[in-house]
């Protein structure tokens, strides 16, 4: 087979959504694919980057089919770029933004690689997509550009969050506000606190924490007391990373909250779980006699409430 012959095949076979039943496993996999894309993840052969380019050209319409083959192409150069380091293939996508039709393909692919890799494409070629009807397509391109220079995307993220009314999208531009250390954002930030929508509240602590630490403590003991948990765990974050002795009381009351009865779901290691969070924020505090006091409190009264990961990770820095 050609080089051509060669590149389509491990696409096709990448494609291939034939189930195998594997005895050892007792079920099924898909195998082919699995092992395609095994061979996709060694790809640095120079000489299989000019080809690959014209089967994206080739299969170029809107097709389910076409489209499936234009992912998987794309993949390839996205796995050889990340087994040489080279950026040709990240400025060949950048092209690509002006070319690719597909919402997917730009949103789950293009946009996709570069936020991975850290690559910024020309701000103007990124621009032409901030506009685009797709909300996903959207949604990247602010992602993307809260990486860039504060002073080259703050007035076009500051336009673009007086304009949104779509929750996931105000939500991306307070983050990426919130990267850039916009100034300006300042005067807005606070109406976000009080948002509808959970996402929004969050993603405004977040932009708090990135933007002004200590400045916020107070919205962040709020937002602590919000309905939504998702919210309040952010909310935990940025005062624990941010927060001092003035916190204490706040934090040993979401500790108490957490423990009040026995919980569902255990985490995964002692690291993920809330409580040993707060109790890491609180080991600086350890002389404190409230601290001390919570922490017998818990031994004395809680003890059965904790998940064995938790008993054993304060046994180890409390005992």
């Amino acid at each position: 087979m050609n080089t051509h012959e060669v590149l389509f095949n491990l696409i096709k076979r990448m494609m291939n959504r034939n189930l195998e039943f594997i005895p050892e496993m007792d079920g099924s996999m898909y195998v082919t694919a699995e092992q395609a894309y095994k061979e996709a993840k060694t790809l640095d052969n120079p000489t299989y980057i000019e080809p690959i380019k014209q089967l994206i050209e080739k299969y170029s319409s809107n097709s389910t089919k076409d489209k499936d083959i234009r992912r998987r192409a794309y993949y390839l150069l996205e796995q050889f770029a990340v087994n040489t380091g080279s950026n040709e293939i990240f400025d060949y996508f950048a092209d690509r933004l002006a070319v690719e039709s597909d919402k997917d393909l730009l949103a789950d692919c293009l946009l996709l690689y570069f936020y991975s890799h850290s690559y910024l494409p020309l701000l103007e070629k990124l621009l032409l997509l901030l506009e685009n009807q797709r909300s996903q397509v959207r949604n990247m391109v602010i992602k993307l550009l809260g990486a860039y220079p504060r002073e080259e995307v703050e007035d076009i993220l500051m336009r673009k969050l007086k304009q949104a009314h779509n929750s996931s999208e105000i939500s991306h531009l307070l983050v990426s506000l919130g990267r850039i250390r916009s100034t300006k954002m300042r005067e807005l930030l606070d109406s976000f606190f009080h948002h509808e929508k959970a996402e929004v509240r969050s993603s405004a602590v977040t932009a708090a924490r990135m933007l002004g630490g200590q400045n916020f403590l107070h919205q962040y003991k709020e937002a602590l007391k919000d309905r939504s948990r998702e919210v309040k765990l952010t909310a935990l974050y940025a005062i624990l990373e941010h927060g001092d002795e003035s916190v204490i009381d706040v934090v040993i009351e979401r500790l108490k909250v957490i423990i009040k009865s026995k919980r569902k779901i255990e985490p995964v290691t002692a690291k993920d779980s809330e409580l040993v969070i707060i109790l890491q924020f609180l080991l600086k505090f350890k002389g404190e006699r409230k601290v001390a006091a919570i922490v017998e409190w818990i031994q004395e009264k809680k003890w059965e409430n904790l998940f064995v990961n938790e008993r054993e990770w304060i046994e180890t820095h409390w005992i």
